[in-house]
């Protein structure tokens, strides 16, 4: 779960999701050896891409000189002959493809929250008796930590991050607020004082990678139980420090449900420092009817 690489300077509990974003790290070394990874990531990613688009060209070529009817009869029908029917029916196949996807960008694009609660309608039923109901098991050695850890999104540039950094977070706050009974202001030690723990995880990015690391941090539902939310708050949202790709501050969520498991971590510390490349600016407790 992302939560585990999220540390929050401001938590607010209000009446959309909860947002999360991972900041960058304030050692320049360091997140130059990141980008140029990324970029090397990126650039590789787009070489596939590019050669796999050239197999489709050459196959759909071989395809159309070699005897492009009876191929599709092949490919469609499963028959060899030069009826039209393959032919015909596989067009018609592409062409609701592509109408597909014109429609999915078009809704998208124009209904986005309509969209996001017609998906929650139909996967969350279904999410919370499989994988919602999965609590994690699996333990790594410190032998096994990856040597590198992926970091996603952008270094942040806002002013405030800049004036933490420089001193070394020494004034890092979360605040909690929104739909919560006990809104509180809580600093490093604070949080400390709430009780630690460790664990040493596998994080699967939807990027495609995976990384192993330490995490130590406040249990979420030690935190969640402090603030005391109302009965309308659904979700936690982390806002970061960093832009979005769009603009906008980057933000990720978690549901109420998921945090509260054993595992689910407050992370102050990664590899035994700080994750500040990981930290979240604001949290937010909020309802699912946004």
């Amino acid at each position: 779960m992302r939560t585990r690489a999220d540390a929050a300077r401001f938590a607010s509990v209000k009446s959309h999701p909860l947002r999360a974003h991972p900041f960058g790290s304030s050692h320049l070394l360091r997140a130059r050896h990141t980008e140029l990874a990324q970029s090397n990531f990126n650039q590789k990613r787009n070489l596939l891409a590019s050669e796999t688009n050239l197999i489709v060209v050459v196959h759909v070529t071989l395809v159309a000189l070699t005897g492009f009817a009876r191929n599709m009869n092949h490919i469609v029908l499963g028959v060899d002959d030069t009826r039209p029917d393959g032919m015909v029916l596989g067009f018609i196949g592409i062409a609701a493809v592509v109408l597909s996807w014109v429609a999915a960008h078009y809704i998208s694009w124009y209904f986005p929250r309509a969209l996001q609660h017609a998906e929650k309608a139909v996967t969350q039923p279904v999410k919370m008796v499989t994988f919602d109901r999965l609590i994690l098991q699996e333990h790594y050695t410190k032998e096994q930590i990856s040597p590198h850890f992926w970091a996603n999104g952008k270094m942040p540039e806002c002013e405030d991050w800049k004036r933490l950094a420089a001193d070394g977070f020494k004034d890092y706050k979360l605040k909690i607020r929104g739909l919560i009974e006990n809104p509180v202001e809580l600093s490093w030690e604070d949080l400390r004082a709430l009780g630690d723990q460790e664990t040493i995880t596998m994080h699967h990015c939807i990027q495609g990678w995976s990384g192993i690391a330490q995490w130590r941090g406040i249990p979420m539902r030690r935190l969640i139980a402090l603030v005391k939310p109302k009965a309308g708050a659904q979700a936690i949202a982390f806002d970061s420090f960093g832009p979005a790709l769009f603009g906008g501050v980057y933000y990720e969520t978690q549901d109420l449900y998921n945090a509260m498991k054993p595992a689910c971590l407050l992370a102050l510390e990664m590899n035994g420092k700080p994750p500040l490349r990981n930290t979240a600016r604001r949290c937010d407790c909020a309802s699912r009817t946004s």
